[in-house]
């Protein structure tokens, strides 16, 4: 089974920081949101749109961003959002969407290894991965 459920629920406490510090683990996924959610808007929009809702107010780009993320996740349960102007069909399946979900899921695992949870939980990485951190002893039977 997947551990993934398991990180989520205990995601909130783990991603601490502000949105607007990058060096925070917030702040980190708040700028690929940000970034994932923009280009996605840049793609699909006619530019002067694109512009005024998302480059002219930082509020209403905000909105407008969280809106896609809605419209996303709407659609996993058969709903559908309305927005003025109307949103292009097909920006809830944007491809750039699956870069949001790998850097999502590594940000998680990699918060759950670094928080140590219990040991009856497993590892979501093999210790032989190159991505997962090697422990001391680990460290010292490599030199």
């Amino acid at each position: 089974g997947s551990v993934l459920p398991e990180v989520a629920s205990a995601a909130p406490r783990l991603v601490n920081g502000k949105p607007q510090d990058r060096s925070t683990p917030l702040g980190e996924l708040t700028s690929i949101f940000t970034a994932v959610t923009d280009a996605i808007a840049w793609s699909s929009l006619p530019a002067s749109v694109f512009q005024r809702l998302f480059r002219e107010d930082g509020s209403l780009a905000e909105i407008c961003r969280n809106f896609l993320l809605a419209v996303r996740v709407l659609r996993a349960f058969g709903l559908r959002a309305a927005s003025r102007p109307a949103l292009p069909e097909g920006t809830h399946s944007h491809h750039l969407w699956e870069v949001w979900d790998s850097t999502l899921e590594v940000f998680l695992l990699r918060l759950m290894q670094q928080q140590a949870f219990p040991a009856s939980q497993p590892s979501p990485v093999p210790p032989s991965s190159p991505s997962a951190p090697l422990s001391k002893q680990q460290q010292q039977q490599q030199q």
